[in-house]
């Protein structure tokens, strides 16, 4: 820019030193036209006017093209700026509701799930709040009774029969307490729940497996099935919102 500011001192100086130069020719012209009159001097002098003129214009006319040129390329550039800017704005705005639909609120979940004492009703404002967040299809929320996992709310599920019990070790679930790490899935097990509704007789697609963690204890689990993948912000804070929530639930 500074360069650019520089350049354009130079051309202006050009420029206005070239009109300088005709007009300081026209009046010698003028000036010492009848010292040398009828003299070979003035048709040198004369001569050296024509001479002087058109070299001064072109030289004024290159300098106007040049700054004209400076000027639009700065106009083109503070354009560019401009909209690569707009563009920036774009995008972290679309980065910023991005994150907001792909990881969970846990001042949202803190304000649903607080004061609760009983385990059914945990359970159900659980998946309840949870199904504002993300699109979630199936839901069901296991509680330790010691010995083993019950399902003690559901969510749109239509099967018959109760969620099975599982205890620690036994199956995807009962690894996931063992671990007390949470576990995502791309591809659903086969054999699980389809969503009888709306929408047919569908088979979702993602699975997401996430410990209750309370005093270093799987107390519960929450198992939640979408046709979406989860998104990143919820798997890279798993640990995070486990103990969240664990934390929340009732006392066993």
């Amino acid at each position: 820019m500074e360069e650019l500011i520089k350049n354009k001192k130079k051309l202006i100086a050009t420029g206005f030193a070239a009109i300088l130069t005709i007009l300081v020719s026209i009046v010698l012209l003028f000036s010492f036209a009848p010292i040398f009159k009828g003299e070979a001097s003035v048709l040198i002098l004369l001569l050296l006017f024509v001479l002087l003129i058109p070299l001064n214009i072109s030289m004024a006319v290159t300098g106007v093209k040049v700054i004209n040129e400076i000027l639009f390329g700065e106009r083109k550039m503070s354009v560019l700026h401009d909209t690569e800017i707009e563009q920036m704005d774009k995008e972290v705005e679309k980065k910023a509701k991005e994150a907001d639909e792909i990881s969970l609120s846990l001042s949202k979940l803190k304000d649903a799930l607080s004061g609760i004492t009983d385990w059914e009703r945990f359970g159900q404002s659980l998946l309840t709040a949870v199904s504002k967040q993300m699109e979630m299809v199936i839901g069901i929320v296991y509680k330790f009774n010691g010995t083993e996992y019950n399902s003690v709310a559901t969510y749109s599920y239509f099967a018959d029969k109760t969620p099975p019990s599982f205890k620690e070790g036994e199956g995807i679930n009962g690894q996931v307490v063992k671990d007390k790490k949470a576990i995502f899935l791309s591809d659903v097990p086969k054999g699980y729940v389809q969503v009888i509704s709306g929408l047919g007789n569908e088979k979702p697609s993602n699975l997401m497996l996430l410990p209750l963690i309370k005093n270093d204890i799987a107390v519960g689990v929450i198992e939640i099935a979408t046709f979406k993948k989860v998104g990143k912000g919820i798997i890279m804070g798993a640990d995070e919102i486990s103990n969240f929530i664990g934390n929340l639930t009732p006392e066993i």
